[in-house]
């Protein structure tokens, strides 16, 4: 009899911690076809922790569910198969190599560490966008978690590449 009331008092300090991080809603893309396989795979292959911080369960709201993975609280939230982001410039832009995936970021974001960024894939078909909130500032341990996953799930045929303003002078 005491080993019972043992375990079901386990039970019940366990239990209340388990709901502690409630099922995250969100939005996710829409895609179909080779981009709707690639993301799911995607989604498969990245960590059950990223910083320390533990996969979510998710409500996706509309969109295609094997397109989003979330960790933590605040979310870091991970979306497959979005578009080029705003304010991207193959010519223009700066992206950030990191372990192996070119990240584009938007410069005011890359400057107020105090806020949450935007860092988008550039080069990887289908696009990952990955939501960062502050509190996992600055990023790079986060980008450096994800990589591996994105270099064996997706594509690359378009890598960053920004140009040496040296080759200009070039004969």
């Amino acid at each position: 009899m005491r080993r019972a009331s043992a375990v079901a008092g386990a039970l019940l300090v366990v239990l209340p911690l388990a709901g502690c991080t409630p099922t995250l809603q969100v939005d996710a893309q829409d895609v179909g076809g080779t981009d709707a396989e690639l993301c799911a795979r995607l989604v498969d292959a990245v960590p059950d922790e990223v910083v320390q911080a533990r996969r979510r369960d998710l409500e996706v709201l509309s969109g295609t569910d094997a397109t989003v993975a979330a960790w933590g609280d605040p979310p870091l939230v991970l979306t497959c198969g979005v578009g080029t982001p705003a304010g991207f410039s193959r010519v223009a832009s700066a992206c950030q190599d990191v372990a192996g995936v070119d990240w584009f970021v938007p410069e005011e974001q890359m400057e107020d560490q105090s806020r949450e960024a935007v860092a988008t894939t550039i080069g990887f078909e289908p696009a990952v966008e990955l939501r960062i909130p502050a509190a996992y500032r600055p990023p790079v341990e986060v980008l450096v978690e994800l990589a591996p996953a994105i270099r064996a799930t997706l594509r690359n045929p378009n890598p960053c590449v920004v140009a040496d303003p040296r080759d200009e002078l070039a004969p």
